[in-house]
Parts: structure tokens; C-alpha cells; sequence
């Protein structure tokens, strides 16, 4: 016990002997870190949710897509420079989702940069050769649709004209099943009249924070730094100093 209360003054002592240079490296730590800070320039983060509309899936256009790096950007953005990182990452709960994650110097360009990459994916030639196919798929689901809805309309044109009944084992079931050939129509309509390979989910989200340099971590990441350097140069001048001593 008391070893332990010497050792522990004999600290104390040490850090009060030596406060002023224990002072001084904190502040030039946290000098360091100011200066680190002002000369990392502010990246800043935007996301957005997409669905790819087409035969490929996410997972197939990110290995056709590649790694992004600074050649890429120089392909795809007006503003090269100031992209930092890109990634386009497919949903796992869902098959035909995508997140894309631009983080950029220029906080206004972040806008711009995610139709910029929208239009370089869409006019990448697995994108044209798929949508093209499906275009097609959708032009003959529409017309069978048509057909369909034309067949049931005239029967019920019909039977109203006439006065005659339509008899079937489950009504609800006939409803059920116009209802749901209206909507796919509805669904393949849009499709067709957009001829859209790519349907943005949600607006970007942008934030107007920048996510590095993330200058309260870096200040007290040098403070502690500064601290436990100092208190540590601390002991060895003491020990050096006492081993002197005769």
C-alpha cells in the first residue's frame, strides 16, 4: 500500500515538475491538428436509390461497371477533380435495387454528379442491349393485355346490352383478376412511355456537413496523442536525471 501511495506522488510530482512541457507538446499537437485540418480539404457525402428496370441486375452491372477510380471519373463527371469516391452498392432484400454514394470536394456539383453517372450508366452497352430486349418483352405483354381487356370489355358490353347474366363459380375471383390485368396494363404503360432503363427511388440526400476531415476526432485523437507523448518523455527525463544522481 505503500508503494503504491509513493509511486503515485512520485507521478503527480513528476507531471507538476514537468506541466510547462507537458503544456507545450499539447499545444503543439493540437497546432498540428489545426493545420491538418485546414489543409484536407471538406468532403462532402450524397446517396440515392435507384431501380434498375431491365433484365440485368444490380449485382451483374456493378461487375460489368467495375472499379471507379480517377480514369473513370474523367469518363464520366464534367468536374473530375473534385469526385473523391463513388460506389454503387445493389440492395440485398431487394433484386432490383441500387444505393449510389458520391462523396465530392465541391458540394454543389453533387447534383449534377449523380445524373452525370445515371446517364454513363445508362448508356453502357450491356444497359442499351438489355433494355432493348426488354422493350421488346414489354411490347408483347402490352399487346396481349390489350387483347385481353378488349375480350373482356366486348363480354361485358355484351351481356349488358342483351340483358343476358354471365354465370361463373366466383365472381370475386373475375373481379380480382381484371382488377389485377388492370394494373400490370398500367405498370407496362409506363414502362413503355418512359423507356426508362434506370428509375430514380428517392431525391439525392446530401449532407450539408462534411464528412472528413472529421476535425473533432482529429483534435482529440492529438490531444490524447499530445498527452500521453508528453507525460511519457515526462518519466524518461526523471529516470535519466536519477540514474545521474550518485
Amino acid at each position: 500500500m505503500t508503494n503504491h501511495d509513493i509511486s503515485l506522488s512520485s507521478f503527480f510530482g513528476v507531471v507538476r515538475n514537468q506541466i510547462k512541457f507537458i503544456l507545450v507538446i499539447m499545444c503543439v499537437s493540437f497546432a498540428l491538428a489545426g493545420i491538418y485540418c485546414a489543409m484536407t480539404p471538406n468532403i462532402y457525402r450524397g446517396e440515392q436509390d435507384y431501380r434498375i428496370q431491365s433484365a440485368v441486375t444490380p449485382r451483374e452491372l456493378v461487375e460489368v461497371l467495375g472499379r471507379l477510380d480517377q480514369g473513370k471519373f474523367e469518363q464520366i463527371f464534367s468536374n473530375p477533380h473534385s469526385i473523391k469516391r463513388v460506389t454503387v452498392t445493389p440492395y440485398r432484400e431487394a433484386k432490383d435495387k441500387v444505393k449510389i454514394l458520391i462523396e465530392s470536394e465541391d458540394l454543389s456539383t453533387l447534383p449534377r454528379a449523380f445524373s452525370e453517372l445515371i446517364v454513363y450508366l445508362k448508356n453502357m452497352p450491356l444497359m442499351v442491349k438489355s433494355w432493348q430486349t426488354s422493350l421488346e418483352e414489354i411490347n408483347v405483354q402490352y399487346q396481349a393485355i390489350n387483347a385481353n381487356m378488349k375480350k373482356i370489355d366486348k363480354i361485358m358490353a355484351e351481356a349488358e346490352g342483351s340483358g343476358k347474366r354471365i354465370y361463373v363459380t366466383n365472381p370475386l375471383d373475375v373481379y380480382l383478376k381484371y382488377q389485377e390485368i388492370l394494373l400490370l396494363k398500367h405498370r407496362l404503360e409506363m414502362m413503355h412511355n418512359s423507356q426508362d432503363s434506370i428509375e430514380m427511388l428517392s431525391q439525392a440526400s446530401v449532407s450539408n456537413t462534411p464528412i472528413a476531415p472529421r476535425k473533432l476526432f482529429v483534435f482529440s485523437l492529438a490531444g490524447a496523442m499530445g498527452l500521453f507523448f508528453s507525460i511519457f518523455i515526462s518519466f524518461y527525463l526523471q529516470y535519466r536525471i536519477q540514474r545521474k544522481q550518485p
